[in-house]
C-alpha cells in the first residue's frame, strides 16, 4: 500500500485541512489493524546494537579451561570450568593476569569489557611414611614426600645380629632385603621394615642342587651365636622362600647339621631354613642360598613331563619356560595367578616329545606388566598337566 501525502491549504483554512488530514490517516492505520498488516520494524543502525566482548582463554600445559573462547554480551555472564589432567591439581589461576581465587569453576559476572583467563597447574604431592621394626634402619625415615610420577627410593640396614627379613608395602610383603624403591608414585604409601635375629648361616644345600626322591640328605648351617643352649628347627618349602615350611628336625643350634630323606615328590622350588628359639633374642629365620630340585625316580614319566621356569624369582620379564612331554601331542602353556586367574597362554599346538623352551616376557594377555608377586606357570596337555611356581620380583 503506498500513501502519499498533499500540500494542504494555506491562510485560514489551514486549521480545518489539517484536522481532516489527521482524521484520514487514523483511518488508515485502523484499516490497516482490521486487515491484520504490520508495519514494517525501523532498521536497528549500528549504534543501537547490543555489544559484545570477547573472552579468550589462555593455552595450559596439565590442564584445560573449557569453554575455549566466545564473545558475551555487555552485562552478561560466562562461567568456565577449570580442569587439570589426572595426577596435577590447580596452582593459580589469573583474568588480564591478575591472580585470583582459585577455583574448579570460574563466572565472570556483569561483563562490559573484553578478558584474559589462564591458570597454571602444578603436580599432585603424595606421602611415603617409613618405618623400621627395632635393630633396623630405614633410609629417608618418617614422612617422605613425593610428587605425582616420581621415584623414591629405601635404603635398609640391620644391626649386627639382625637381618632384614621381610618389607611390607602397605599392608603386603614384598621380596626386599636392603633397598627397596617406588616407581611412578601415584597415591601414599607405607613401607615398614622388619627384621629378625640373624643366628646362623646356612651352607648347605647350594642353589641348583638336584636330588632324587628316596635318597638321604643333609642339610648344614654354622652357628653365629655362642649360646649352646640354643635350639633351633630345620623347616622345609616346596613352594620357595615364601611357604608354608614343614619342620624336618630339631635340635641344638650348635648341631650345625641335619639329615632327611627326600620324599617322594616332583619340585622344582625347595627351600631350606633354620629357625632358632633364642632366649635373649627373638627367633632368626636364616634360609638356604637358592632353590633344590627334586625329581622321583620312582616314577620315569615325571623326569620326562614337567614345566619349569628360568629363573625363579626373576626380574619383570622375560622368563623362560622349559617344559617337557613323555610323548607327541596338544600343549599349552599358561600363566596364573595365586588366585588361580589365568593372565596369560600360548597354545603350542602339536608338541614332540622331549624337552622346549618358550619364553614369557612378563606381560599379560592385555599387554600390561605383570605386577610382582607370586604366579604359576602350568603346562596343559592331554596327558595331564605340570605346574611350577614362578616368583616376580619389584
Amino acid at each position: 500500500m503506498r500513501v502519499e501525502i498533499l500540500p494542504g491549504p494555506c491562510g485560514p483554512c489551514a486549521s480545518r485541512w489539517c484536522a481532516r488530514a489527521a482524521r484520514a490517516l487514523l483511518g488508515l492505520i485502523v484499516g490497516w489493524a482490521a486487515c491484520g498488516a504490520k508495519p514494517a520494524p525501523l532498521p536497528v543502525t549500528g549504534a543501537l546494537a547490543a555489544p559484545t566482548f570477547e573472552i579468550t582463554v589462555a593455552r595450559c600445559d596439565n590442564g584445560t579451561i573449557w569453554p575455549s573462547s566466545g564473545p558475551v554480551e555487555r552485562g552478561g555472564d560466562v562461567r568456565l570450568h577449570v580442569v587439570p589432567v589426572p595426577g596435577f591439581r590447580l596452582d593459580t589461576l589469573y583474568v588480564d593476569g591478575v591472580p585470583v581465587r582459585p577455583a574448579r569453576t570460574l563466572v565472570l559476572r556483569d561483563v562490559t569489557a573484553p578478558h584474559v583467563v589462564a591458570a597454571t597447574f602444578c603436580p599432585n604431592e603424595y606421602t611415603i611414611t617409613a618405618t623400621a621394626a627395632p635393630h633396623a634402619t630405614i633410609s629417608p625415615s618418617g614422612i617422605v614426600p613425593v610428587t605425582h610420577g616420581g621415584d623414591q627410593a629405601f635404603t635398609l640396614v640391620a644391626d649386627p645380629g639382625f637381618q632384614v627379613v621381610e618389607v611390607v608395602v602397605d599392608g603386603k610383603p614384598v621380596r626386599a632385603h636392603d633397598r627397596y624403591t617406588f616407581i611412578a608414585v601415584k597415591a601414599n604409601h607405607q613401607i615398614v621394615a622388619r627384621t629378625s635375629h640373624h643366628a646362623a648361616r646356612v651352607i648347605a644345600p647350594g642353589a641348583g642342587e638336584r636330588w632324587r626322591a628316596g635318597e638321604t640328605r643333609e642339610v648344614r648351617w654354622q652357628p653365629l651365636e655362642a649360646e649352646e643352649a640354643d635350639s633351633a628347627e630345620v623347616r622345609v618349602s616346596a613352594h620357595g622362600i615364601d611357604g608354608p615350611w614343614e619342620p624336618i628336625w630339631r635340635g641344638l643350634l650348635r648341631t650345625g647339621s641335619a639329615l632327611w630323606q627326600v620324599p617322594a615328590i616332583d619340585c622344582d622350588s625347595l627351600v631350606f631354613c633354620v629357625a632358632t628359639m633364642d632366649t635373649l633374642f627373638p627367633g632368626s629365620f636364616d634360609t638356604s642360598a637358592g632353590i633344590v630340585s627334586v625329581r622321583d625316580e620312582m616314577d620315569s614319566r615325571l623326569t620326562r613331563f614337567f614345566v619349569q621356569a628360568i629363573p625363579s624369582p626373576a626380574s619383570a620379564g622375560p622368563v623362560r619356560l622349559d617344559y617337557s612331554l613323555p610323548s607327541a601331542g596338544e600343549a599349552a602353556l599358561e600363566i596364573y595367578t595365586v588366585s588361580g586367574r589365568a593372565v596369560w597362554r600360548q597354545p603350542l599346538g602339536v608338541v614332540p616329545a622331549g624337552r622346549r623352551s618358550a619364553i614369557w616376557d612378563g606381560r599379560l594377555d592385555n599387554g600390561r606388566q605383570a605386577e610382582p608377586g607370586i604366579y604359576f606357570a602350568r603346562l596343559t596337555t592331554g596327558q595331564g598337566e605340570r605346574n611350577c611356581r614362578l616368583v616376580l620380583l619389584p
